[in-house]
């Protein structure tokens, strides 16, 4: 698990706030973020940290470990954002054994992918995630969607 603090994020990111155009504060105000691709990660912290009150980010790039650290109680996040293809573990299988824990069994999940297939859509959605997302490959589409589900 990486913390990173938001705050500090902030300041260096300044310039990545959209357009000048005023956010809404956001409604969860911790998030764990479970994806392998670096960029992914530095990309959503960017536009978390653009987001007035923008709250605490964590993340893992492992999601064995981020199942260790929720179910150690280290971070209790408001919502999860879980990236659909990771390589030691897809997203189902991540959800499935999150469910398991009681504590941490009504954490709405957020589903990010490259892919719209119908198929993991479905799954994702008998799994009881929040939401699932198709990640445009646009940095402003990719925040804008990022903004409107957070």
């Amino acid at each position: 698990m990486i913390p990173i603090k938001i705050r500090e994020t902030r300041q260096i990111l300044s310039n990545a706030e959209v357009s000048g155009t005023k956010t809404a504060a956001m409604k969860y105000k911790t998030i764990f973020h479970v994806d392998d691709d670096e960029d992914d990660c530095r990309m959503i912290s960017e536009i978390i940290a653009a987001i007035p009150d923008p709250g605490s980010y964590f993340k893992s790039h492992n999601p064995i470990e981020a199942l260790h650290t929720l179910g150690k109680k280290e971070v209790t996040p408001d919502v999860i954002l879980l990236d659909y293809y990771i390589t030691t573990m897809n997203a189902p299988e991540f959800v499935s054994q999150l469910r398991t824990a009681a504590h941490l069994s009504d954490i709405p999940v957020i589903i990010l992918s490259t892919s719209d297939a119908h198929a993991i859509i479905a799954q994702a959605t008998t799994l009881g995630v929040e939401h699932f997302l198709k990640k445009p490959s646009d940095y402003n589409d990719l925040s804008t969607l990022i903004k409107a589900h957070l």
